[in-house]
């Protein structure tokens, strides 16, 4: 009965580890989360996996590039194409791409931040853009967080 209680009181002492435990995992592969949300806005995807699409006052957009698009890239210099009906692949300047890194991470959750003038400007017309897709954290979580989880509990239970 002794070893019971003793594995049950180090369970107790582990339930308490797992937010750090997974906020370290977050940490040590927050490049490769980075890249995930990186992929989502080039691929023209908000965090609910839908298009950009967007209603800002008197203007609004599908997500989708119109055949104009191109003309203004044309302009600005960009060498990424923006194809007609082609979903919006968020890269123009590559500012808000390439400023991307880890925010603040604790108590279970994470976001991936960018230039903050500019992320708040693009989240007031897009919403939620920073945040990973319910696909990709899944991702994540099986990946990179169950697995340090899991290792943490087998070492107890094993020792």
């Amino acid at each position: 009965m002794q070893f019971l209680k003793s594995i049950i009181n180090d369970l107790t002492i582990l339930e308490n580890k797992l937010d750090t435990i997974a906020s370290n995992s977050i940490k040590e592969n927050s490049s490769d989360i980075v890249n995930l949300v990186k992929s989502q806005l080039s691929h023209g995807k908000n965090s609910y996996d839908q298009p950009l699409s967007f209603t800002d006052g008197n203007q609004s957009g599908t997500g989708f590039y119109a055949e104009s698009t191109q003309s203004f890239a044309n302009k600005d210099g960009v060498s990424i194409p923006k194809t007609k009906g082609s979903l919006y692949n968020f890269n123009w300047t590559g500012q808000t791409q390439d400023n991307m890194q880890m925010g603040e991470i604790g108590n279970g959750k994470y976001q991936v931040v960018t230039l903050q003038s500019r992320m708040s400007f693009l989240e007031s017309i897009y919403g939620d853009i920073f945040y990973l897709t319910d696909k990709n954290n899944k991702l994540v979580n099986n990946k990179f967080v169950s697995p340090k989880l899991n290792k943490a509990i087998l070492k107890l239970i094993y020792i």
